[in-house]
């Protein structure tokens, strides 16, 4: 799935969130969220069976993308098929800007808000970003709940897993990264069905 080119000059973060349920993947077949600026795509979050979903269970997913973006700008979701008839089916998608300090809806603002009305992620913010030892997570819950932390490297793999029980309202926590080599890592926030990835770097 690819969107048309889309005029992001003005947007300094877009938010891309989705539904989506899969059939017939196996344990560590995957799929991603890409994004293009006119070049090549990068990939900007990593889905695995066996790691970050299952098969048959539904999940919410949202993803920060920071700018800059360009005049021609699209994203796809891209399926690693393998010859089993592997599937997954997208829905709800939307896409969200933030320019100026500000929000700014670029797809249905109605589907918009009845996602925000059942998320409990509510903000997430990591830090420092790059890092060399310590990350540091300021989390806004809207309600009491527990929440999976997982970090997925450039292959695929799970190498680091936390889980707490965090409060409605705000939330501090830092996790040691020392014993992770330095590269780019994805970081899964995970509460139920719903999760939000963000990207961050270990720099040595």
């Amino acid at each position: 799935m690819t969107t048309n080119d889309l005029d992001l000059t003005s947007y300094d973060e877009v938010t891309f969130e989705f539904i989506f349920v899969s059939n017939g993947f196996d344990n560590g077949e995957d799929f991603w969220l890409q994004y293009s600026t006119g070049g090549g795509y990068n990939t900007v979050a990593q889905y695995v069976a066996g790691t970050t979903f299952n098969n048959g269970t539904y999940y919410q997913s949202t993803i920060v993308i920071p700018g800059p973006f360009t005049g021609n700008t699209s994203f796809r979701l891209r399926c690693d098929a393998s010859a089993n008839n592997d599937q997954v089916y997208i829905d709800n998608v939307v896409i969200t800007g933030c320019k100026n300090g500000s929000s700014a809806c670029l797809a249905d603002p109605d589907v918009t808000e009845r996602l925000e009305s059942e998320k409990v992620l509510s903000n997430i913010n990591l830090y420092p970003n790059p890092t060399s030892d310590v990350l540091n997570i300021d989390l806004e819950l809207t309600q009491e709940a527990n929440v999976e932390f997982m970090v997925i490297d450039m292959t695929g793999k799970s190498v680091f897993v936390r889980s707490l029980s965090s409060n409605e309202g705000s939330n501090k926590m830092s996790f040691d990264m020392n014993d992770l080599p330095a590269g780019i890592y994805m970081m899964n926030v995970i509460s139920g069905k719903e999760m939000i990835t963000k990207r961050f770097i270990i720099q040595r």
